[in-house]
């Protein structure tokens, strides 16, 4: 506990300067969240209109988004619901009536004819017809016609009593049945038509008979009012759980037209309708999707974009090629969801800052774009595409010529997306067209734009692009005409240098363009002394007269003096990073191995071995690691002179062994596999050197022998 308590007072506290930082950075980021997210919802609101109920439209109004359509969707569920007929189930109840009431008529009749038979005098058969009906009417409220009831009294005993029975079975057949109201002529027809093969007698009078069945029936099926209205309910919720969309461009009002109530209702749910009020839940959600995309950002600018972007100037870069398409898109995006200008930010990161900075700054400016596209799927389709195939094409461009690739494939990715995602939508071949059209301008016209920001992006930030490390790696470039000039054989040596990594670059996977232009301006430093230097020098050493002390100082400090020279003259981070790097903590073994031998010959200490290392850092990319190893096999290649390739091969092992053993790689990202490949490539560099020059025949035969150069 006491060590844990000792430790916790020693431990370093944060400065009062350190936590201003840090609280004006939390500011500085709070207030970009806000204007973000500002600007998100000045672009993605919408004109508004001052209407009510009853107004008349004074222009066409359009969708501005995808919506429902909630009064068609309420019409529809309701049209479906209706649609849904009555559930019915068997009502025995109703069967059992039936049957009843067809007894009954048989009965009133048979006693009826029993009255008749029994009066004297008999009635005449239409007097009788006439009190039948009467009889039915009252006691049953039944209806014949007086032509049904003149043969039911009319007809003979055998034929009546055949009637009444088998219509009483027809009735109890029918009981069982389902027969819904309304359809009850076909069962009886079917149990009827059977009688013409049992009853032949009755084949005259089977009319008579359906028809009095048709009387006293009336189905035996009632509806089911839960089961029906469970189904009902069931067929509308499936239409309001599948609404009809309003798509975004869709004209909901036109011109002239009168505002109804649903109308209102709708332009309301979209926004469109003027209240006065800030649109409080858009704004709090863009300011959510503005502080997660900046959460995101400073994450990858810390975690995987650290060294590139550590400045001041890279990071206002990184911050202007956000902004300018940002910008761009509030209004292009108006034209089209497709119009979409995140190919600006792809160019630009991904030309200064690497391929992988240029995909992750343009997923985050997709990301907050989005609402200035309407949530349109296809806008994240045709942008992520779009920088995708820009930011592959950007690694490639050695050449100003090699851009019009670069805004070829740029529009070519755009328009195929914008096809491939309308295809799977379904669209007209119109609006596909149109929407090709649209993606293809926009992606070209923002890598056009890039490419010209280019020079000022370099200029205001300090930047690197492609062409800008060709026109520093050019021998008439003013820093490597005037080494080629003071320091001759410091320029042959860095010509060397370069050529040797950037083979080993394009062997590894590294930039070639970094490491050649590193490996050029590596040594300018020499620039301040080049005398001091042995491939400088025409035989007189100024070392030879120093102390090894003041010799070490002078060829410790060529780094230092070259990064500065370099900043004078705005060179490149990256390349300036390979100036300081390139010789990481080596140790200068033969100043010290000197120091050591006057030491041990005058009686003093042994020298500090600090003294004579280079200060650092280590290298800390993969392009200073290469130029590292190519300056010291370059040098020791030329002043060992191996005669065989075999010996050059020995001599580049050792070295880089060298290097490997004093820890001058560990932050590089060169792995234990890329060693091998890049001594080949060294290898591959140097089999120039020790190939044998044809042997001219000779001609001086008879003549003076000429005198050596």
């Amino acid at each position: 506990m006491k060590w844990l308590r000792a430790r916790s007072l020693t431990r370093p506290q944060p400065s009062a300067r350190h936590s201003a930082i840090r609280i004006l950075f939390v500011l500085l980021l709070a207030a970009a969240v806000f204007g973000v997210a500002f600007l998100l919802y000045l672009g993605s609101s919408v004109q508004r209109y001052d209407l009510e109920v009853g107004d008349i439209s004074p222009q066409d109004i359009a969708a501005p988004r995808s919506i429902p359509d909630e009064a068609t969707t309420r019409t529809r569920a309701d049209q479906a619901a209706a649609a849904v007929p009555d559930i019915l189930v068997h009502d025995s109840q109703a069967a059992e009536r039936n049957v009843v009431r067809t007894n009954r008529f048989f009965t009133v009749v048979s006693a009826f004819r029993m009255e008749i038979a029994a009066s004297v005098p008999p009635p005449d058969m239409e007097t009788a017809a006439l009190g039948l009906l009467a009889r039915l009417r009252l006691d049953s409220g039944l209806f014949l016609t007086q032509e049904d009831a003149l043969r039911l009294v009319s007809v003979e005993e055998a034929i009546f009593t055949g009637l009444s029975s088998h219509g009483q079975s027809v009735a109890g057949l029918l009981r069982s049945q389902s027969i819904a109201p309304g359809a009850v002529s076909g069962p009886i027809r079917n149990q009827t038509e059977r009688l013409e093969e049992t009853a032949p007698y009755l084949a005259s009078d089977l009319p008579l008979l359906n028809r009095i069945l048709d009387m006293t029936h009336t189905g035996n099926m009632a509806v089911d009012e839960d089961a029906t209205a469970a189904a009902r309910t069931l067929a509308r919720n499936r239409v309001l759980e599948n609404p009809v969309m309003i798509e975004n461009g869709t004209r909901i009002v036109s011109y002239g037209d009168v505002i109804t109530a649903d109308t209102l209702a709708l332009l309301g749910s979209l926004g469109l309708v003027e209240d006065g009020r800030l649109d409080v839940r858009l704004l709090g959600g863009l300011l959510m999707l503005s502080g997660l995309c900046t959460i995101l950002l400073v994450l990858y600018l810390r975690r995987y974009a650290g060294q590139d972007l550590g400045g001041l100037r890279p990071r206002a870069a990184v911050v202007l090629s956000l902004l300018l398409p940002l910008l761009i898109g509030i209004y292009s995006l108006r034209l089209s969801p497709l119009a979409s200008p995140v190919v600006l930010c792809t160019v630009l990161a991904a030309t200064f800052f690497g391929f992988r900075t240029g995909l992750a700054l343009s997923s985050i400016l997709s990301l907050l774009m989005l609402p200035l596209a309407g949530y349109d799927a296809r806008f994240m389709a045709v942008s992520l595409i779009a920088a995708m195939t820009a930011s592959i094409f950007i690694q490639g461009v050695s050449r100003r010529d090699n851009h019009a690739y670069l805004i070829l494939a740029a529009a070519l990715a755009s328009a195929l997306a914008a096809l491939a995602s309308g295809l799977l939508l379904s669209l007209e071949w119109r609006d596909l067209l149109a929407d090709m059209g649209f993606a293809a301008s926009a992606s070209g016209i923002a890598a056009i734009l890039a490419i010209g920001l280019m020079s000022l992006f370099e200029a205001a930030f300090n930047g690197v692009s492609p062409i800008r490390l060709i026109e520093l790696s050019h021998p008439g470039s003013p820093l490597m005409r005037r080494l080629f000039l003071e320091a001759p054989g410091t320029s042959q040596h860095s010509m060397m240098v370069a050529n040797l990594a950037e083979t080993a670059a394009a062997a590894v996977g590294a930039n070639p363009l970094i490491a050649r232009a590193g490996a050029c301006y590596h040594d300018i430093g020499k620039l301040e002394e080049p005398g001091m230097y042995t491939e400088n020098q025409d035989g007189d050493n100024p070392h030879d007269r120093m102390e090894p002390e003041r010799s070490a100082a002078v060829i410790l400090s060529h780094p230092e003096k070259g990064l500065r020279i370099a900043r004078r003259h705005r060179i490149p981070e990256p390349v300036c990073r390979v100036i300081a790097e390139h010789h990481g903590t080596s140790p200068l073994a033969y100043f010290l191995h000197k120091a050591g031998r006057i030491a041990q010959e005058s009686g003093l200490p042994e020298p500090d071995p600090e003294t004579y290392r280079y200060p650092g850092p280590v290298p800390s990319s993969r392009e200073s690691a290469l130029v590292m190893l190519a300056d010291a096999c370059e040098a020791a290649v030329r002043s060992t002179r191996p005669a065989t390739l075999d010996d050059t091969e020995a001599l580049l092992r050792r070295i880089v062994h060298q290097k490997i053993e004093q820890d001058q790689l560990a932050r590089s990202g060169l792995a234990f596999s890329d060693i091998e490949t890049v001594i080949r490539a060294f290898l591959q560099t140097y089999a120039g050197h020790f190939h044998e020059r044809v042997k001219y025949p000779d001609d001086t035969a008879g003549r003076k022998p000429a005198v050596p150069a």
